[in-house]
């Protein structure tokens, strides 16, 4: 039944027990110990006005303690060092004002029953457990010390209270082992919500990857086998037609739809290539993409490296393709604008995120323009700005660095769940 501290051996949780959700119950509870046993004091005409006085600035300074170190035990930002010594002087005081009270009077044993559900309430067990033992010892050696230490032991009264203060021990053993194991529960209920959260993510990227596969597949098959059959039968069309003038619009007709069947056919050979990657489908990312520099070295009679950095992870299937698609479009964008010499390509795994460097030691920008605009550097291509789209849907950044004579760095960077 304790309160969160640093010192604390209690399971950490994210919303408060059902124990401080109802803390104004127990507080009510420990000033009613003092305020009831305080009016039947006072009403009392035995005990004289400065003991009556005296009585009652113990009452309520044990009342103002309390309220004090409910203000101290709401700050945040204590050390845990102070929060110790707080938690300490609280106890302390606890047990010595009740301990006065119950010395002058016996009446103030009610009290204890507020001062324990405390002990039990805002501080670890062996604290509280102490604090309930030291007050039960200075009793009993009050008594022993009034009495003789035959008379106290004879004494059912102070039985009771030990018995009692034994017993509430017992309890507050097994109310705490009871929590505890709730706490340990609620750790494991969030722990599998969040494993669940993380398979069910796993499967949305598993149902869209296979989504991709069959629509790369459907395309392939339909779209793509008829735009090749219609160009295939446009060419035989056109050889069948004769060499006659009237023929020459027909051939006119012809040229225009296999140029347009042809430009279909490269668009949706494109769309399958964007819905699943040959390259990685065979090959690993770095393996994938040091092919296409590779490849594209060969293409461009551009020097070109290419390295990988940090320890290899295994993102999702979408940081792979965003990365696959930014370098083509970074590479076709040297090729086409930077008037460069070399490019160097650099995979980066750190702990938490996969960044793509590719630097060259072209011409670079003389200024960058604004707008939403700014990226499309190549407008025939897939373009910066549709990769910086992909890229911030997948919660990354790209940026670009370039300066006159300089050459151009585009730096992608995407988070990864370790």
């Amino acid at each position: 039944m304790t309160m969160q501290h640093d010192n604390h051996s209690l399971p950490v949780r994210t919303a408060p027990s059902a124990w401080h959700q109802r803390y104004w119950v127990w507080g009510a509870i420990f000033y009613g110990s003092l305020a009831l046993p305080l009016l039947a004091y006072w009403l009392d005409p035995a005990p004289a006005a400065t003991q009556n006085w005296l009585v009652s600035a113990v009452v309520f300074a044990l009342a103002g303690a309390h309220l004090l170190y409910r203000q101290l035990a709401a700050v945040h930002d204590l050390s845990p060092h102070r929060r110790q010594v707080v938690d300490v002087a609280y106890v302390v005081w606890l047990v010595v004002g009740c301990f006065l009270l119950v010395t002058v009077d016996p009446i103030f044993r009610f009290t204890l029953g507020g001062v324990y559900s405390q002990l039990y309430l805002t501080q670890p067990l062996p604290r509280a457990v102490a604090g309930v033992t030291g007050l039960c010892v200075l009793l009993l050696v009050q008594e022993s010390v009034n009495q003789g230490v035959g008379a106290a032991l004879a004494d059912p009264g102070l039985w009771i209270l030990l018995l009692t203060s034994g017993m509430s021990v017992l309890a507050a053993l097994w109310i705490y082992r009871i929590i505890v194991q709730s706490e340990e529960r609620h750790q494991l209920i969030l722990a599998l919500e969040e494993t669940q959260a993380r398979l069910a993510a796993s499967e949305r990227e598993a149902g869209m990857l296979a989504e991709r596969q069959r629509l790369a597949r459907e395309i392939h098959d339909t779209l793509a086998q008829g735009f090749t059959s219609i160009v295939m039968h446009l060419e035989a069309a056109e050889q069948a037609l004769p060499d006659a003038p009237n023929t020459a619009s027909a051939r006119h007709y012809l040229d225009q739809a296999r140029c347009t069947a042809r430009a279909s056919l490269t668009q949706a050979r494109a769309v399958v290539a964007d819905l699943r990657p040959d390259l990685l489908v065979q090959n690993s990312l770095p393996a994938a993409l040091e092919r296409v520099v590779a490849q594209w070295r060969t293409e461009s009679g551009i020097a070109a490296s290419f390295a990988v950095t940090g320890e290899p992870l295994v993102p999702a299937p979408d940081v792979d393709i965003t990365l696959l698609r930014a370098l083509q479009e970074a590479l076709a964008n040297v090729r086409k604008h930077a008037q460069a010499t070399t490019v160097a390509v650099t995979l980066s795994y750190m702990d938490d995120l996969v960044a793509l460097d590719v630097q060259d030691d072209g011409v670079g920008m003389a200024a960058q323009p604004v707008g939403p605009y700014a990226l499309y550097l190549d407008a025939g291509g897939f373009g910066l700005v549709a990769m910086r789209e992909r890229v911030e849907q997948l919660g990354g950044a790209l940026l670009v660095e370039s300066a006159p004579q300089q050459g151009t760095t585009v730096v992608v960077q995407i988070p990864v769940a370790v």
